[in-house]
């Protein structure tokens, strides 16, 4: 229609429940074989039982480090401090990027 706009919706999940690195791994894992498509941004925290030294492991999952610059860019764009920074891809290509901050809480945010 003329002079109509598309809208764009960004939503984000906050779960305030801690899940467990077994749970977070099943979710990344049903994420990269296409689950959960409009997903956008999702911020959870793992139980700081299973949460390591900042740090989430990711076991079985093919993830690549950020280089400082990308994070740095991805900072600006996102207006926001992450202490850790990694990228997965889903099958069909659609890249995340799962970041942590000084406390357990994880951020998974899909890029565009």
């Amino acid at each position: 229609m003329p002079g109509s706009r598309k809208s764009e919706f960004h939503a984000t999940l906050i779960f305030t429940h801690s899940i467990s690195q077994k749970q977070f791994n099943q979710f990344v894992k049903h994420w990269i074989r296409g689950s959960n498509p409009r997903l956008q941004h999702m911020i959870l925290s793992i139980d700081i039982i299973d949460f390591a030294c900042g740090e989430v492991y990711l076991n079985g999952i093919r993830w690549t480090v950020m280089k400082e610059e990308a994070k740095q860019k991805f900072r600006e764009k996102y207006r926001l401090s992450f202490v850790n920074m990694i990228q997965i891809k889903r099958k069909d290509g659609t890249t995340s990027v799962i970041a942590t901050e000084e406390s357990e809480n994880i951020h998974f945010i899909v890029l565009d």
